[in-house]
C-alpha cells in the first residue's frame, strides 16, 4: 500500500490517510520495551483494509498486463520479452484471482477454526475441575502464573505463587522456590508467559531460566501430568503455537495422551513478551 501511495496518483489521498495512522502508530508501539500483540488491535482494521486493497490492486494490475498482451504486435513493446513472458501475461489474471481466492478461503477457514476455541469450556475451568476430582483437598500447590489470572476455585488447596518477576533473581529466591517445590505435590502453570519470557532474557533471570530448563528436562522430580489447551481446529486441522521451541526449552510430554489431529500447523509462539 505504501508503494501504491507513492506511484498511483489517483489513490494518493486515500492511501495516505490510512498510512498517516498506521505508520506513526506502528513506529510508536515498536518503541516500547514490551511488545504485546494486543497493542496492535487499533491497527488491525486498517491492516485488513490495506491487505484487501493490495489484493484488488493485484487483480487490476494483472488485467492491465493481460491487456498489453492482447494489443497488436506492431504496437507492443517487446524490448523486455523472454520465452515465458507470453504465458505469464496470458495467465496473469487467472493467477491473480487464484491468489485472491486462496486468501479469502484460508481466512474464512481459520475464522471458523478459531470459533471452535469457544465451542468448549475454558482450559482453566477444565483444569480446575480435574484438580478437584483428582487432587486431595489441602494439598500444597506451587502456582507459576505471575501477572496472569490463575486456575479458579482452588481455595481448598495450599497455593503458593512463585514471584518470578518482582523479586531479584538471587539465591534467596531459589532457596524459597526449592523449599516450596520439595513440600508440594503439584506445580501449576496458567499459561506459558512466565517461562517463555524468562527464557528470552537469560541474562536478566539466569537462575530462573536454569530452573525452568531443569524442570522441563525432568531433573526436579516433576512430570507433566496433564495439559489443558484450546487451539483453533476444524475438519481435523489444528493451528498450534510452540512456546518451547522459540524459548529454547525442552518440550515435556504429558503422561496422558492428547487428542491428535490429521494435520497440525505450527504457528510459532503466542503473546509471551513480558520482559522485552
Amino acid at each position: 500500500t505504501a508503494i501504491l501511495a507513492l506511484t498511483q496518483q489517483r489513490h494518493l489521498r486515500a492511501d495516505l490517510l490510512v498510512l498517516a495512522w498506521v505508520v506513526p502508530t506502528f513506529i510508536f508501539l515498536e518503541s516500547f520495551e514490551v511488545h504485546f500483540q494486543r497493542y496492535m488491535i487499533p491497527l488491525t482494521p486498517f491492516l485488513i483494509l490495506m491487505g484487501a486493497r493490495m489484493l484488488l490492486w493485484t487483480v487490476d494490475f494483472a488485467r492491465r498486463v493481460s491487456y498489453v498482451r492482447s494489443r497488436p504486435t506492431v504496437v507492443r513493446d517487446t524490448s523486455f520479452s523472454f520465452p515465458m513472458m507470453g504465458w505469464l501475461r496470458a495467465q496473469s489474471t487467472r493467477m491473480a484471482w487464484l491468489l485472491l481466492g486462496v486468501v479469502v478461503v484460508s481466512t474464512a477457514f481459520y475464522a471458523l477454526a478459531f470459533q471452535n476455541v469457544y465451542a468448549k469450556g475454558h482450559p482453566a475451568v477444565e483444569a480446575s475441575e480435574w484438580i478437584k476430582e483428582n487432587v486431595t483437598y489441602g494439598t500444597s500447590i506451587v502456582s507459576d502464573n505471575h501477572w496472569d489470572e490463575f486456575v479458579p476455585d482452588l481455595y481448598a488447596y495450599d497455593v503458593w505463587q512463585f514471584p518470578v518477576y518482582n523479586q531479584p533473581d538471587n539465591r534467596e529466591k531459589m532457596d524459597e522456590l526449592a523449599k516450596r517445590l520439595s513440600h508440594s505435590e503439584y506445580l501449576v502453570f496458567y499459561s506459558n508467559r512466565p517461562y517463555s519470557s524468562v527464557a528470552r532474557a537469560p541474562d536478566r533471570y539466569p537462575l530462573s531460566y536454569s530452573y525452568y530448563k531443569k524442570l522441563f528436562e525432568g531433573e526436579l522430580g516433576y512430570q507433566l501430568e496433564r495439559r489443558f489447551t484450546s487451539h483453533p481446529r476444524l475438519l481435523g486441522i489444528s493451528f498450534q503455537d510452540n512456546p518451547f521451541k522459540r524459548a529454547g526449552l525442552p518440550s515435556p510430554e504429558p503422561l496422558a495422551p492428547e487428542r491428535s489431529s490429521l494435520l497440525t500447523f505450527d504457528l510459532g509462539y503466542a503473546d509471551d513478551n513480558v520482559v522485552g
